[in-house]
């Protein structure tokens, strides 16, 4: 049994993923099928549909974006005897995913609890359901650090260090995402991704049920379900460090908002709809200016005072906890190169030859794309957010 303050310091400050196996997590979801689990479901939305996204097993060039998927409705009950059905899933994938378990019913979700994490108190925790091929394009998160919890079915990741030279787009743009342009899904040319996996920088691994992994801040993944899966997963903010990657984000929804608000060249509504994720477009309006200052002073104060988790001593903690459980903490290993290269190769037979998704996006789109990437680039933002930080030191001073 590790000691909750020993676990919370150990996961903080894992530099690299960590695949918690033998780690027993008292959730009473983890005496139900998957079966059990959506009746449940079904019951508690009074046998109503919910909006599942889809899209085709063939895919074209670029990335799995939002503006390539479908809604459909179905039932929680339909959903399960889909999985059942032999080939159900051949040509679709379905995903209910990155929605808040507030929507549980209370006998499910009473249990669900990070406080063996050290975190008794998270309460951003999301669920993600799916089908086989249900997948989230290539990213990282801006804030926090990720813990996730495998609860049904198999989930493979893919993920690769911050240092590691794939390309970040901000169009989509979601809030706090920073995509990457390579297309893991359905590659078409192995070109686009030059050096990635040549230096040891590509990690793989799937999760069982009751795996879990847990992401460093800033590490790019690629998750797709194997089997139907249904995962529970929490951010942890990391304070001291999310405060300026906050001031960034407010760097780059002005610029977007402002770079934007100008579509006389287009058809009413479709700029919007290829720059923003649709999660963001009910995103009620915020007077950014003055969300500034107050996020740059903070940002001072830590400089201050420093990081904690930072500290030698935290370090020094977190290495003997995770030495002390090996059963416990697997560390993940780089692949080798040829392994990279053939996830890619057999990820491709999925790649649809006639499905041009660079043409379909339009060029009218991407001279827009090109700047909002050029002004948004995550070092531009970094510089800028640095050089208002110190004009706000100067004005205080």
């Amino acid at each position: 049994m590790i000691d909750p303050a020993d676990m919370k310091i150990a996961v903080s400050t894992a530099a690299v993923p960590y695949v918690l196996r033998n780690f027993q997590l008292d959730w009473d979801i983890f005496q139900l099928s998957i079966d059990e689990w959506c009746q449940k479901m079904h019951e508690h939305t009074r046998s109503e549909a919910v909006q599942f996204t889809s899209g085709t097993m063939k895919h074209c060039d670029t990335p799995y974006w939002e503006r390539f998927r479908t809604h459909e409705q179905l039932t929680f009950q339909e959903f399960a005897k889909k999985s059942k059905e032999d080939n159900a899933f051949k040509d679709r994938w379905y995903s209910h995913s990155y929605r808040d378990i507030v929507v549980w019913p209370d006998t499910l979700k009473k249990s669900i609890s990070f406080a063996k994490f050290g975190f008794e108190n998270a309460n951003d925790i999301l669920f993600w359901l799916g089908s086989p091929g249900a997948n989230t394009p290539c990213h990282y998160d801006t804030y926090g650090f990720n813990i996730v919890v495998q609860v049904f079915g198999r989930k493979s990741w893919l993920l690769f260090p911050p240092s590691t030279p794939l390309t970040p787009t901000r169009v989509p743009f979601e809030e706090s995402s920073v995509y990457c342009t390579q297309n893991f899904y359905s590659p078409d040319r192995m070109e686009q991704f030059g050096d990635v996996g040549k230096n040891r920088d590509a990690f793989e691994v799937i999760l069982n049920p009751g795996d879990v992994l847990i992401v460093p801040a800033h590490w790019w993944h690629y998750v797709e379900n194997l089997d139907t899966s249904l995962t529970v997963n929490t951010w942890i903010p990391l304070d001291a460090k999310d405060c300026l990657a906050r001031l960034g984000e407010c760097f780059i929804r002005m610029q977007i908002d402002q770079i934007t608000a100008d579509d006389s060249d287009f058809i009413a509504g479709e700029l919007r709809n290829y720059i923003y994720n649709p999660n963001e477009m009910n995103e009620p309006d915020l007077n950014l200016m003055n969300l500034f200052k107050p996020l740059a002073d903070v940002v001072i104060e830590n400089t201050k005072n420093g990081d904690p988790l930072d500290s030698h001593e935290s370090q020094q903690c977190g290495r003997t906890v995770r030495d002390k459980f090996l059963n416990v903490f697997c560390k993940l290993e780089p692949v080798s190169h040829d392994r990279f290269r053939q996830i890619l190769l057999q990820n491709s037979i999925r790649y649809n030859h006639s499905f041009d998704g660079r043409r379909l996006s339009g060029s009218k789109f991407k001279e827009v794309e090109n700047i909002i990437n050029a002004v948004c680039h995550p070092k531009t933002v970094t510089s800028a957010c640095q050089l208002y930080v110190q004009q706000v030191r100067n004005q205080n001073s």
